[in-house]
């Protein structure tokens, strides 16, 4: 679980940060944007939503919703609760 914690942690924010940048810079040399400077300020505040809304499910669906666990591997109250090898969990994302 911390290691896939860890991996969407440094997943989730790399398209936040690399993506707007690059459009918007793009976007600034158009001739629509040059002649409308007042639009710069919205259009990287589109381009930077868009990047959260995104970013935000790509990160969350790098892993499975359901997962299991060896039972050995939990807490001995929780082990002890089962009789099974494996259990499974909603990870509630």
């Amino acid at each position: 679980a911390l290691l896939e914690t860890a991996l969407t942690r440094v997943v989730l924010p790399m398209p936040i940060l690399v993506l707007p940048p690059i459009i918007v810079s793009l976007l600034e040399k158009t001739a629509f944007l040059r002649s409308r400077p007042r639009l710069i300020l919205p259009v990287q505040s589109l381009v930077c939503l868009a990047a959260f809304g995104l970013a935000l499910p790509l990160a969350i669906s790098l892993f499975p919703q359901m997962s299991e666990i060896e039972t050995w591997r939990l807490e001995p109250e929780i082990a002890r609760a089962t009789a099974s090898e494996t259990v499974t969990y909603n990870k509630g994302l």
